[in-house]
């Protein structure tokens, strides 16, 4: 970005007198040698930087526009004056040239390298003292701008991932190398390199580059490795596995287990009606038969396995020729059985939907996954084969999820959820054959800051100006995401006001607030802040300019042709005197300075 530097040169008005032996008073003071075609007829000259500092900064090889202006010390341009420029170092557009009709040469600067450089500022014309005048220009390096991509960033053990640094750069410089540090204890170098997780986990690799001059920066991002989830296995005793009615069975799965998760339910079916869920459970079988007792275990991920055995149970025998008794004794029996099978098919004509996740969150960058298993359970939770193609139809809040079919013969299918660039939770509906199932995972971002703009980027510091905020969300992949549930920001300047909060609705990618300034200049830091993610930008509060009346020292604005409190325009004359506060030279009939103010001496109304 080009930078603008404003030099202005006041020259002091020459005049000429037509008498043949002219005599002038020169009024008590220090004045400066000069070069002049006719020094009897100059009256004076003083110079003014008309710049905020004495320095300024810009960018290595970035040019800044040089204005130089020449002009009375009543603001008045001096059109013809030759100005002459010189440099410590760097490159001028042009070292020599004339000002316009507005007082005004420009020309160019910039510089390969960096470094503090001095510009002078010459402007001369016949009829007039020379003025000159000095500024520093500071020539900085950036650092260079980290970035780096990742392909795939999730997936199963082992997993191969290519990090491509290509997109790092460096304005006014050269990359001279890139580091890696791949979160897992290893190492790299090189632009583009490859790197192989072989144990789950979430890990956060990170990559610092250094330019030619010794400065660096460094990003990082995220990978989810995952293993291959086991079934558990579903393994228990019984205290007994027959006996006389009735028979009470202790069942123990204590000796079950999941080598790589952990198992999360215990679920017992008997086959005489009866349930329980626990590690260690007691049923009471009564009545003669032969019984199932069906253990379920599944693990954190969802995933099941069962196991089953067989308890028979004797009659409790008794006298013989029982008669009516016996017959009534016997029919319930027939009866509970009858129930029992009844209730068993029942159960295993039962139909229910399932959605279960193979992992609760991904990365909300738009194009990482999370596998889906979709399937019908019977009563038991045991997976049912279809008799034909089943349609499952899927829906989110978030991310995008096609349909998919359960093919006939087979117990189940994977969908696929893909992340969007929105995080937050994510709720997943699936509907099959009247039936609904849902289930829930999270859309997360791993490194990520807020990126703030402002516009415009400087305003007066009259109390009433403002400038819009602009407030954006990026992960440390440079893209931006927004959220799926509302989200406050805190917002913060050390100059001015600005509102404290602002609210960024549900998948809004940015939301505007606005900074109004004070009537302090400066540079307004103002910064943002949601949860552990942060930003910050800048707006500069540029002072007013002003002037004063040299009748009443009342302020006064530049352009004004008179004081709009005594009605008077600025007294004119050759003669001049010096403003004992700011040396500015004034007319000898001016009461006050209008440059800082100051009464002058022996000038009391």
């Amino acid at each position: 970005m080009a930078v603008l530097i404003l030099i202005t040169l006041l020259i002091g008005s020459a005049g000429l007198c037509t008498a043949a032996n002219p005599t002038y008073v020169i009024p008590i003071g220090t004045y400066t040698p000069v070069v002049s075609i006719n020094p009897a007829i100059i009256f004076s000259l003083t110079t003014k930087v008309n710049i905020d500092s004495s320095s300024f900064n810009i960018n290595l090889d970035s040019p800044a526009t040089i204005t130089v202006t020449a002009k009375y010390y009543n603001d008045t341009p001096i059109v013809g004056a030759t100005i002459k420029l010189k440099s410590s170092g760097g490159t001028l557009g042009s070292t020599t040239g004339t000002t316009n009709s507005q007082g005004k040469f420009t020309t160019t600067f910039k510089s390969s390298t960096s470094g503090v450089f001095n510009l002078n500022a010459t402007a001369s014309k016949s009829g007039y003292y020379d003025s000159t005048t000095n500024v520093n220009i500071t020539v900085k390096n950036n650092p260079p701008s980290a970035y780096f991509s990742l392909s795939p960033s999730s997936g199963q053990t082992p997993l191969e991932v290519t990090f491509d640094a290509s997109g790092s750069t460096d304005i006014g410089g050269t990359i001279t190398t890139y580091s890696w540090n791949f979160g897992d204890g290893k190492t790299g170098t090189g632009k583009t390199v490859k790197h192989t997780y072989n144990t789950s986990g979430t890990y956060y690799p990170s990559l610092t580059v250094t330019d030619n001059l010794g400065l660096s920066n460094s990003t990082s991002g995220q990978i989810l490795v995952g293993a291959t989830n086991q079934p558990p296995v579903a393994t228990f005793s019984a205290s007994a596995v027959s006996g006389s009615s009735p028979l009470t069975v202790t069942f123990d799965a204590s000796d079950s287990v999941d080598n790589d998760g952990t198992i999360t339910s215990y679920a017992w079916s008997f086959s005489d009606g009866g349930s329980a869920t626990g590690k260690v459970v007691s049923h009471t079988f009564d009545g003669e038969g032969n019984y199932t007792a069906i253990l379920t275990v599944t693990d954190n991920m969802g995933v099941y396995s069962t196991n089953e055995t067989l308890i028979a149970v004797e009659g409790s025998g008794g006298a013989p020729g029982l008669g009516t008794a016996a017959i009534l004794i016997g029919a319930l029996i027939i009866l509970a059985i009858l129930a029992v099978a009844i209730f068993v098919l029942l159960k295993m004509f039962q139909s229910n939907l399932q959605v279960i996740p193979k992992q609760k969150e991904a990365p909300c960058d738009g194009k990482s996954t999370i596998p889906l298993k979709v399937l019908f359970v019977n009563g038991f939770g045991k997976p049912k084969k279809q008799s034909s193609d089943v349609e499952v139809e899927f829906e989110a809040t978030a991310g995008s999820i096609k349909n998919v079919i359960i093919p006939s013969g087979r117990e189940l299918v994977e969908a696929v959820l893909t992340t969007s660039k929105e995080c937050g939770p994510v709720d997943i509906t699936a509907k099959a054959n009247g039936k609904i199932a849902k289930a829930q995972v999270k859309f997360i971002y791993g490194k990520a800051t807020i990126e703030m703009s402002a516009s415009p980027d400087s305003i007066p510091a009259d109390g009433k100006s403002s400038a819009n905020i602009t407030i954006k969300f990026k992960d440390g992949e440079g893209s931006y995401f927004s959220w799926i549930e509302e989200k406050n920001v805190d917002i913060k300047t050390t100059l001015g006001t600005i509102p404290g909060t602002v609210k960024i609705s549900p998948k809004t990618p940015e939301v505007t607030t606005s900074v109004t300034s004070g009537e302090v200049s400066g540079t307004a830091i103002i910064t943002a802040a949601s949860g552990d993610i942060k930003g910050e930008t800048k707006v500069v509060f540029k002072g007013l300019p002003k002037r004063f009346c040299m009748h009443c020292g009342a302020p006064m604005e530049l352009e004004a042709p008179s004081c709009h409190k005594c009605g008077l325009t600025p007294p004119s004359g050759v003669d001049v005197k010096v403003c004992p506060t700011c040396e500015t030279v004034l007319p000898e009939a001016a009461k006050f300075c209008y440059s800082c103010g100051a009464r002058q001496p022996n000038m009391e109304s």
